[in-house]
């Protein structure tokens, strides 16, 4: 069963401020391919995102694109599929970023890892954690905070999850829907 995973960061507070996008491509319980888009958001960094959170500067980023620019090949990388991600500003903050420059959304299938946690393991079960958390839990490393190290980390949890509840990614994408409806 092939799933993708998603990861972002931003440049502020602002969920469409996006500078790093980060993609996990999984097929039968493993990594086959990973997919990394540096971004410069045309808006303002805030220091604290770039000293705490990523490490990324307005600076690094001035010579590279905006988003209209990456968009064919995150959309072929995405379009259709189980998209794994941590927590509803992720995706948010990807769909508010496509708005920003008028781009069309692409069907997706949303999986939210933080709510994955709350019905897989008991420690979750009455509130979230952050990925870091998570990942700690089920001994998961992440490494250096980048998109693409949180998105390979997110589709292990993925698989943990499957194994733990004996059920394969489309019937753990049907469990969380109905939890969040």
């Amino acid at each position: 069963m092939k799933f993708v995973t998603l990861d972002v960061k931003t440049a502020n507070s602002d969920l469409s401020s996006i500078c790093e996008i980060g993609i996990g491509v999984f097929e039968d319980d493993k990594l086959v391919d990973t997919h990394i888009e540096y971004i410069d958001p045309e808006t303002l960094f805030d220091p604290f995102y770039t000293e705490k959170i990523h490490g990324i500067s307005e600076e690094w980023l001035k010579y590279w694109f905006s988003i209209d620019l990456s968009y064919d090949d995150i959309r072929e990388l995405l379009i259709n599929s189980i998209v794994a991600h941590h927590s509803q500003p992720v995706c948010k903050g990807f769909l508010k970023a496509l708005d920003k420059y008028d781009l069309e959304p692409f069907p997706v299938f949303w999986l939210d890892t933080e709510i994955v946690a709350r019905i897989t393991w008991d420690a979750f079960s009455e509130e979230g954690c952050s990925l870091k958390e998570l990942a700690a839990f089920l001994g998961i490393e992440i490494g250096y905070p980048d998109a693409v190290s949180c998105s390979v980390a997110i589709g292990k949890i993925v698989i943990e999850a499957c194994k733990k509840s004996g059920i394969g990614v489309p019937e753990l994408l049907s469990r969380v829907k109905i939890t969040t409806t």
